[in-house]
């Protein structure tokens, strides 16, 4: 009984070394370390979390939205960009985990005025204001007035 156990335990590990191997010739993470301080001031600052803690704010962004509602953030991950049924075009940043590897969540962001907006794939970092768009949405939460630049 013993020795299944083992191949799986060691079948498992295998295929998580090679989802992280094949990940990280795709995606580095950003880390948020080469990215200066924001010019105006925010109100959770998640560039200036790292490792696992900022796995733990996600996750408390993503479960809770509304208690940051209104509030001014600062997002770093990947652009991207969809069409939806009706044509509207939507933007976003797929945030990583500690390790690179895996998508926490996709958080939608509306561009300010005129605003550029970054090249999908592209590291990419967001400034703007919280809101909870509600039922029906592209994505449960969206900052609104936002800044998106390339690292």
């Amino acid at each position: 009984m013993r020795k299944p156990l083992v191949l799986n335990i060691l079948a498992a590990a295998g295929i998580a070394a090679s989802a992280l191997a094949m990940s990280a010739g795709r995606y580095r993470d950003p880390a948020c370390v080469r990215i200066p301080p924001p010019s105006s001031p925010v109100d959770v600052d998640f560039t200036a979390f790292h490792g696992i803690m900022r796995d733990v704010k996600f996750t408390a962004f993503l479960r809770a939205p509304g208690d940051f509602r209104g509030q001014r953030v600062r997002l770093c991950g990947v652009a991207l960009q969809a069409e939806d049924a009706k044509g509207r075009r939507h933007y976003g940043v797929k945030v990583f985990d500690a390790a690179g590897c895996c998508p926490l969540f996709i958080v939608e962001y509306l561009p300010a005025g005129t605003n550029a907006v970054p090249e999908e794939g592209a590291e990419i970092v967001v400034d703007g204001t919280v809101h909870t768009p509600g039922p029906g949405a592209f994505c449960p939460v969206a900052v609104s007035n936002a800044v998106a630049r390339p690292l």
